[in-house]
């Protein structure tokens, strides 16, 4: 008799932990709290960036069912916010210009503008590792935090 059972899911390994980075090790406890700052700070721009997308989406349904001004600008404004939205959130190693030059335009917007552009400009420049393919993220920076919290407790 075969105990084996035919409908059974198959075992996978599609699941994807986030692997540590020897980078974090090398790293002081001063670094990686401002790294922690720094994604938090971006991961603020991201979230600006999706709230100016769905402001520009409203605006392009205005436009084109009310009659209301040229649709080119809305355009522009949904494809930059989105692009700021996904370089801020997945943080590819183009998304840090991407920042950077998002977070320059917003600096005379006084005062939100202002604020989201000087912290999108700092945390662009100071946090070089939280961009491309050995990027560290936001759930290895909170494990580290975490060692960092129980070890001073």
């Amino acid at each position: 008799m075969n105990s084996n059972n035919p409908y059974k899911t198959p075992k996978s390994d599609v699941s994807r932990k986030p692997q540590a980075h020897s980078d974090i090790d090398g790293l002081s406890d001063e670094d990686i709290k401002k790294l922690n700052k720094f994604s938090s700070d971006i991961n603020i721009l991201g979230t600006f960036s999706v709230l100016c997308a769905l402001a520009s989406a409203y605006y392009i349904y205005e436009i084109f069912f009310n009659g209301y001004g040229d649709p080119i600008w809305p355009i522009f404004g949904l494809f930059v916010a989105c692009a700021t939205a996904y370089s801020a959130f997945m943080r590819p190693s183009w998304g840090r210009p991407v920042c950077m030059i998002v977070s320059l335009l917003l600096l005379p917007g006084f005062p939100i503008g202002t604020f989201l552009g000087y912290i999108g400009v700092r945390a662009a420049l100071d946090g070089k590792r939280l961009f491309g393919d050995e990027g560290l993220t936001n759930h290895e920076l909170g494990e580290a935090i975490s060692k960092i919290e129980q070890q001073s407790a």
